[in-house]
């Protein structure tokens, strides 16, 4: 009995020690559905954390557009121009101080001028050809950057050891490759549609990145070479082709990477391009008041580049102005003229009509540049710098 009583017993505490063992299975139990709750709701936190980082992401990329392969090229070119015009920037507001410093004469600078003038214009007719009908778009690009590469390196080097010569082939090497606003716009245009302004909203952008490399890069150029020597811009400025030439490669149309346009298209929009220009030209001449408006901006634009030849070297010799001061004056023109071109000019055209608006600008225009003839004072100048900017806008 006895035996059996502790057995019994021992049976009650197995039975006992049983429902302890449930006791405690369940609340481990308890607890792993707990842990298991918790890391679920964490794990789900996570996914809705890296959901909205996505997002965040994806309308970040969506607003710079870097989202798709097209939104990728036309940001490239965006940069590219950026960078483009901000080398320009950097050296060609020195340009008048190279040449009085190699001891040029005015008159030999106007020949100069006219070179590069002439070198453009053959390279406009001869790189649109070739960028329709030969090597395309893109590689006309990396053209116009690595000649531009090397134009702004002999430049500095030219400058250093004295030699007008090769500064002279300077400029006629970036007169006959450089057509990067003009590459820039056709492979803009070939990338966007008319749907809903894009077309119109991206080539605004182009020019409004121009527009802004060339606020800073004057005033950045002229420190340089107050505190270096005149040399070190142009170096600087030929460097920055290298990593545009870079980008062109990697992410615009055509070959060699990038997302691919339709030739066929391309092809077919350059013939008719080509077979209507000089009717274009024809038309527009034979027109009633359109003729004569071409012919007055034409002549007003000769007089113009005369003006932009000479200009410069004609400030900073009146004036006696140092580099940086004209880096300054540079970058200062570019924000007046950002600001009448965004602001002023629209409002003044819608006031007062077209015609009547351009009537104003002529004659503003001529009042200003007998003012600025008598003037003696650069304050003055720089005071009357918003007027002319506003009337050649």
């Amino acid at each position: 009995m006895g035996g059996e009583g502790n057995g019994a017993a021992a049976n009650g505490n197995v039975v006992s020690g049983g429902a302890v063992g449930l006791k405690a299975d369940g609340l481990v139990s308890r607890k792993g559905d707990t842990c298991g709750e918790t890391n679920s709701k964490q794990t789900g936190l996570e996914e809705k954390m890296d959901d909205g980082s996505k997002g965040l992401i994806g309308r970040f990329s969506r607003w710079i557009g870097i989202d798709s392969p097209r939104g990728r090229a036309i940001l490239t070119v965006k940069v590219c121009v950026f960078m483009d015009m901000f080398s320009v920037g950097l050296f060609v507001p020195l340009l008048p101080y190279y040449w009085k410093e190699l001891g040029v004469r005015t008159e030999f600078l106007g020949l100069i001028t006219s070179t590069y003038q002439i070198s453009q214009i053959a390279s406009g007719v001869v790189m649109g050809y070739v960028s329709d009908h030969i090597f395309g778009a893109k590689n006309v690009l990396l053209i116009s950057f690595i000649g531009s590469f090397l134009s702004y390196t002999l430049a500095g080097l030219s400058f250093q050891n004295s030699i007008i010569a090769t500064l002279v082939l300077s400029r006629v090497i970036v007169g006959l490759v450089k057509q990067t606003m003009t590459i820039s716009r056709a492979i803009t245009t070939g990338l966007t549609t008319k749907e809903g302004g894009e077309r119109t909203t991206m080539l605004s952008h182009i020019r409004a990145c121009s527009t802004f490399a060339f606020m800073i890069a004057p005033t950045l150029g002229g420190l340089l070479a107050k505190h270096f020597n005149m040399a070190t811009p142009a170096y600087l400025a030929g460097f920055l082709f290298l990593p545009n030439a870079a980008m062109v490669y990697m992410f615009l149309p055509g070959k060699g990477g990038g997302v691919a346009l339709s030739e066929k298209e391309t092809h077919k929009k350059a013939v008719q391009r080509s077979e209507s220009t000089v009717d274009s030209i024809a038309n527009l001449l034979s027109r009633k008041g359109l003729g004569q408006l071409t012919c007055i901006k034409f002549m007003y634009n000769v007089f113009g580049s005369a003006l932009f030849a000479l200009g410069s070297r004609y400030v900073a010799d009146k004036y006696t102005l140092e580099p940086h001061h004209m880096g300054y004056l540079s970058s200062y023109q570019s924000v007046i003229s950002l600001i009448s071109q965004m602001f002023l000019v629209g409002d003044v055209s819608k006031r007062l009509g077209e015609e009547r608006t351009l009537h104003i600008a002529f004659t503003a225009s001529v009042a200003l540049s007998v003012v600025e003839g008598c003037n003696s004072s650069v304050y003055v100048y720089v005071a009357l710098v918003p007027f002319r900017t506003l009337a050649m806008s």
